[in-house]
């Protein structure tokens, strides 16, 4: 009877270390998402501000500089398009992974909502 109540025990114990373990890795996977979100709340920033510029060079007289600068912002614009698309897609691993571990369903939200779709990258840019 004592071996029975030993082996409880031990399960007991392996079962809450489990659970602090699952609770430890969901903690860094939300750590990691949250970053990613904010990187991609950045990246779109970015491209609203660098179309804002691109279309004000487009009604500015036409130079070697413009057409130098409106390259330039077109270029950053795509990259950062691509950029979007990495991020978008790494937010929605992490998002999965959560899912897999806590059994919740992880969606987006509140200040998240922005940036549901974006044009370019990922298949047309929607994600999650």
């Amino acid at each position: 009877m004592r071996r029975d109540e030993e082996d409880k025990e031990d399960l007991n114990d392996t079962t809450r270390r489990n659970n602090t373990s699952q609770a430890d890795a969901v903690e860094t996977l939300e750590i990691e998402r949250t970053r990613a979100l904010t990187s991609l709340r950045h990246l779109v920033r970015s491209n609203e501000e660098l179309e804002v510029e691109l279309a004000r060079e487009d009604g500015e007289a036409a130079g070697e500089d413009a057409d130098g600068d409106k390259a330039a912002y077109a270029s950053a614009i795509e990259e950062n398009k691509r950029a979007i698309a990495n991020v978008q897609e790494r937010i929605y691993a992490l998002s999965r992974e959560i899912s897999q571990i806590t059994g919740a369903d992880v969606r987006l939200g509140g200040d998240d909502a922005n940036a549901q779709v974006v044009d370019g990258g990922n298949e047309g840019g929607a994600w999650v």
